[in-house]
């Protein structure tokens, strides 16, 4: 009986855990306005929202937790039962924050992912890989069925080769025209040295003469010179030293016109020496030629004996 009126730790705890499972509204709506002053509160993240296909579940989940029996008397409850649920439902993942480039709208700009773009480039490279081959086998245009695609390796390298080609074309032709001007410039000089070294040829050989000249002058007026002191001495002297005068300017005379006739036969004999010199020279020229073309002569022909009788 005693044991009937008396309430044993386990019934208060029954009792606790059962007033705990009747007021879960008052204490969910408390967390609820704390939670959403603390929100307010907050400044607004960057982090994405959950999704809103997890939202719905929640509201079940109450009524589930309400509609389970009250556990028998004297049995503990399980350990989970005394673990409250919060209102707001699970947690939902975290997401990892990707730094955007923000747009002037306000709107992240997506990017594709990268996996896409790797497999894009190598299927690209691939295809790419496949026509050149093809390409270079069988060494025919595309089909044209298939896309355009950009051009090849091959062509561009055949391309670069033609430009080359022409502008080492151009190269040379502009350096045969420089050369071809150089020459006819070198060309005109020679022609200007050569009238130049022909008129100082006849320059010189006209001072050869005008030197003789000036010889042969200089001796007649010293004789003239000469019979005129002679012609004043023997005006002022008796006629026998006239006579004497008269006769030494007349030798003198003559052994200037020796003199001068001695100098032009000596210019004679000098021009006959280098005449004679010159034709010996060509007589010594003409005398090797004909022994360079005996030489031949006799090479060439065959070899002949001498006879017994001879």
């Amino acid at each position: 009986m005693l044991s009937f009126t008396h309430s044993s730790p386990d019934a208060a705890q029954n009792i606790q855990t059962m007033r705990l499972r009747d007021d879960p509204p008052q204490i969910t709506t408390q967390q609820r306005k704390k939670r959403k002053a603390n929100n307010d509160e907050q400044p607004p993240t960057p982090q994405p929202q959950p999704p809103a296909q997890q939202q719905p579940a929640q509201p079940p989940q109450q009524p589930q937790q309400q509609q389970l029996p009250p556990p028998p008397p004297h049995i503990l409850p399980p350990p989970h039962a005394l673990m409250q649920h919060l209102p707001g439902g699970p947690i939902p993942p975290g997401y990892p924050y990707v730094p955007g480039d923000y747009t002037p709208g306000g709107m992240p700009q997506q990017a594709p992912p990268l996996n896409q773009i790797m497999q894009q480039a190598l299927a690209a490279q691939h295809a790419h890989q496949q026509q050149a081959a093809q390409q270079q086998a069988a060494g025919k245009a595309p089909s044209p069925s298939a896309p355009e695609s950009p051009p090849t390796s091959g062509a561009q390298r055949a391309l670069s080769s033609t430009k080359r080609a022409e502008q080492n074309r151009k190269a040379q032709r502009a350096f045969r025209e420089r050369r071809d001007q150089h020459v006819k410039a070198l060309e005109q000089r020679s022609q200007l040295l050569d009238t130049a070294l022909a008129s100082a040829d006849e320059a010189t050989r006209r001072w050869e003469e005008c030197r003789a000249l000036v010889d042969q002058l200089r001796v007649e007026n010293a004789a003239l010179r000469a019979a005129l002191g002679q012609a004043h001495m023997a005006a002022s002297g008796t006629p026998q030293q006239h006579h004497e005068q008269q006769q030494q300017a007349q030798q003198q005379a003559q052994q200037a016109q020796q003199q001068a006739q001695q100098q032009h036969a000596q210019q004679q004999q000098q021009a006959q020496q280098q005449q004679q010199q010159a034709q010996q020279q060509q007589q010594a020229q003409q005398q090797q030629q004909e022994q360079e073309q005996a030489k031949a002569a006799s090479t060439d022909a065959p070899a002949t004996e001498p006879k017994e009788g001879e």
